[in-house]
């Protein structure tokens, strides 16, 4: 009898620091929530190895449920937070894990997003050694100024580098992030993203709206009339 197959989600909850409109479950190395925690991150080990460890014990578990364990697995994806903060080592034993407990396809797709300031072309290398195929960096946009709007800690130079080394370290499969609808981005500055960003070729671009989302610091700064937003005929 033909199995269904599986697609499996991976969560990495950490970051270098928390973007200034984000609203998913993540942690920066300065989170007031995790003080106390064992699962502090920190600059030296900004994904915390104790996290490591139990995700690991948590993939044993779900792949010891009859109902999935022969079931075979066509994608992976790595999703966070910041995955790509993980070290060489971390990202070997998660991979060593899920491979030791699941029944990965040859051909399946393992993505794993990324931020520029995160990487490095030996942790790509590392990347592609252990199986990952498909890389998806979080540019959103060209302009350093609307990089700094974002509360993201890279330039469009860092992205730059960190795109040339994945093609240098074997990827073959790279969507780009971007953002519409930024404080002060105009239709031209987009316009200027897109070329910059199609000059490059990648596979994939995925492109979104900035949503204000509450309990973020963009809705405080919405409300106290500090964000700049396009109405939406602009957007569209």
């Amino acid at each position: 009898m033909q199995r269904e197959p599986l697609e499996l989600y991976i969560h990495i909850p950490f970051c270098v620091k928390k973007c200034l409109y984000c609203d998913f479950l993540s942690f920066g190395t300065e989170d007031e929530r995790l003080k106390g925690t064992p699962c502090l991150p920190s600059r030296k080990e900004p994904v915390p190895q104790n996290y490591i460890e139990a995700l690991c014990r948590e993939i044993g578990e779900w792949g010891r449920k009859k109902t999935l364990r022969h079931r075979p697995v066509i994608s992976v994806f790595f999703g966070g937070g910041t995955p790509s903060l993980m070290s060489e080592k971390q990202i070997f034993q998660v991979m060593a894990a899920l491979r030791e407990t699941f029944s990965i396809q040859k051909n399946a797709e393992i993505t794993m997003e990324s931020n520029p300031g995160t990487l490095t072309l030996s942790k790509l290398k590392a990347m592609r050694f252990c199986g990952i195929n498909r890389l998806s960096i979080g540019l959103q946009s060209t302009s350093d100024e609307e990089l700094k709007t974002l509360g993201r800690i890279h330039s469009y130079g860092a992205f730059l580098q960190s795109f040339k080394w994945a093609r240098e370290a074997g990827f073959h499969n790279i969507n780009v992030d971007l953002m519409t609808a930024l404080p002060n981005q105009t239709e031209e500055s987009y316009r200027q993203t897109l070329k910059q960003v199609l000059l490059l070729e990648p596979e994939h671009i995925s492109a979104y709206s900035l949503i204000i989302e509450p309990d973020t610091p963009f809705e405080k700064m919405e409300e106290e009339g500090k964000l700049n937003l396009p109405d939406e005929d602009s957007e569209r």
